[in-house]
């Protein structure tokens, strides 16, 4: 999960880790974004893990800060989704929920978790990608203690959970010509 943020002309991605992302005035009066929480923040933007799918929530600290989500103005706390525009000051911001796809291990053990293309439960250890969008995880490899290989994440150009595509999961805000 990221903000879009515009610089030198260019959109790039700044990153929200496990700590949150804090918004706060630097000493030329530009607008800093700092990891965790820091000092004279704004606002924070703080993960949020609900079912599987990435969100984040807003907090504004300051009364006296001119924040805007998606042209409102947040009442304290405010859930962020994909594509959410927030405004500080004369700086605009996107927020990104999703992140290109990835091959990790599973690491739940007692969940009882499928994958979403084969419906075999995963075990720990399996090589799995979790779909962008929805969260779902599909065999990205062998099975642990199988010979069979699974890439049910590869096997066809959609997610096999919520059928979006896997590729253009991700959208940029040069796409509307933010």
């Amino acid at each position: 999960m990221h903000l879009w943020r515009l610089s030198d002309g260019e959109w790039k991605q700044v990153p929200i880790g496990s700590e949150g992302l804090s918004l706060r005035l630097g000493e030329d009066e530009r607008l800093e974004l700092v990891d965790g929480v820091a000092e004279g923040a704004l606002a924070l933007v703080l993960p949020v893990e609900e079912g599987g799918a990435a969100r984040a929530s807003l907090v504004t600290l300051s009364r006296s800060a001119a924040i805007l989500v998606n042209a409102y103005r947040p009442l304290g706390v405010q859930i962020l989704d994909e594509r959410d525009e927030i405004i500080l000051g004369d700086e605009l911001l996107y927020f990104g929920a999703r992140s290109p796809a990835r091959v990790t291990r599973f690491e739940q053990t007692d969940s009882g978790a499928r994958c979403a293309r084969c419906k075999r439960v995963l075990h720990a250890g399996d090589a799995v990608t979790r779909c962008p969008a929805c969260g779902a995880f599909h065999h990205a490899g062998s099975p642990a203690g199988e010979a069979e290989e699974l890439s049910c994440w590869n096997h066809d150009a959609r997610c096999g959970a919520c059928a979006r595509p896997r590729d253009g999961m991700l959208w940029s805000p040069e796409e509307e010509g933010a």
